[in-house]
């Protein structure tokens, strides 16, 4: 209980749960065709529509990380350095075209265009967003992998009876952890982007790809896993540690 309030005790967390609960009412409402479906899509609107609100705030939270990562100046890997600019870039012009739309629904503003052509733009750049974080990942994990194999070279380098009770040994060991946990949290980005671009490509228009082609019982699915993804990531537990 515990866990759960100090998750819900942050923006991040009642935003994740908030997501939560409109993939499950998706899920479970199906096509929407009797009373109860369509109840459960009412449910899953105004949980979507919450969290547009609550997006309405991010673009400087945002802005402050794109200027703190700035040219990554510090990030050692060259490609992931160029991968997360463009990254940066993407989320940073999701926010004022969301925003855009949205005023357009609610007639705070006008264009010639309507808001559809507005949505659409959000669902492109989040899944140029998604490919820009999955294309990161691999690189990670194959960076990972490959100082994960250097490392056990070297350890094996070392006497039999030498490799858990030297300094060097045990050094060795603990950074093989540290690469495993980080191999691990990797994977787990992709995976929950990989779900993600499943239903952002749905929401595109039909003629793209499997765009449009997705049941409602579908789309929940693939959410249901991103969020569960996204919750275990930042579960205030001591997993890591534990990992071995």
């Amino acid at each position: 209980m515990e866990q759960v309030v100090n998750v819900l005790s942050t923006h991040r967390g009642r935003d994740k749960f908030i997501r939560l609960t409109s993939y499950v009412s998706t899920f479970l409402a199906g096509q929407g065709k009797t009373a109860a479906g369509q109840r459960l899509l009412a449910v899953a609107k105004e949980m979507s529509g919450c969290r547009v609100v609550l997006r309405l705030f991010d673009d400087l939270p945002m802005l402050a990380y794109s200027l703190g990562y700035g040219m990554g100046a510090k990030e050692k890997n060259q490609t992931v350095r160029i991968i997360q600019i463009l990254n940066n870039i993407a989320n940073q012009l999701y926010f004022p075209i969301e925003h855009v739309a949205w005023l357009i629904d609610k007639k705070v503003i006008g264009f010639s265009s309507t808001s559809a052509t507005w949505w659409v733009a959000t669902v492109a750049i989040w899944a140029m967003s998604l490919l820009l974080e999955i294309l990161k990942s691999l690189v990670l994990i194959l960076q990972k992998r490959k100082e994960s194999q250097r490392l056990r070279k070297e350890s094996y380098l070392n006497a039999p009876d030498e490799r858990e009770t030297t300094e060097m040994g045990k050094d060795i060991k603990q950074q093989l952890r540290t690469l495993r946990i980080e191999h691990n949290e990797c994977m787990l980005t992709m995976l929950q982007c990989l779900a993600d671009l499943m239903n952002a490509i749905n929401w595109l228009p039909k003629g793209f790809l499997w765009g449009g082609s997705f049941s409602g019982r579908t789309t929940g699915y693939f959410g249901i896993i991103s969020t569960l993804i996204m919750l275990y990531r930042m579960w205030p537990t001591d997993k890591h540690q534990k990992v071995d």
